[in-house]
């Protein structure tokens, strides 16, 4: 039971880095260069690890079928978190 709650963990880990440094960049930089690369980072890692997730989820049982889509559920929420450092222009 507990596999199932690593996937939406790992989301929520990238989703306050990313907004964080975000935050923190547009304050003291002014530039958003640094926090999409930062950004970037972070999203691969947690992609990385959600794909390792969703290996090691067990297909054969409901849990480990519950896994795997909250695996991938937690994967769209990443790739469209890191967008918004795609399409935000600047820091105002």
């Amino acid at each position: 039971m507990g596999a199932l709650a690593v996937p939406p963990a790992i989301w929520a880990v990238h989703f306050i880095l990313s907004y964080a440094t975000a935050a923190i960049v547009c304050a003291k930089i002014h530039e958003l260069d640094a926090a999409r690369i930062a950004i970037a980072v972070y999203s691969l890692v947690a992609l990385a690890l959600l794909a390792l997730t969703a290996r090691r989820a067990r297909r054969d049982d409901f849990l480990g079928k519950v896994t795997l889509a909250v695996a991938a559920l937690s994967a769209v929420a990443v790739v469209y978190e890191a967008l918004a450092a795609v399409f935000i222009g600047s820091c105002r």
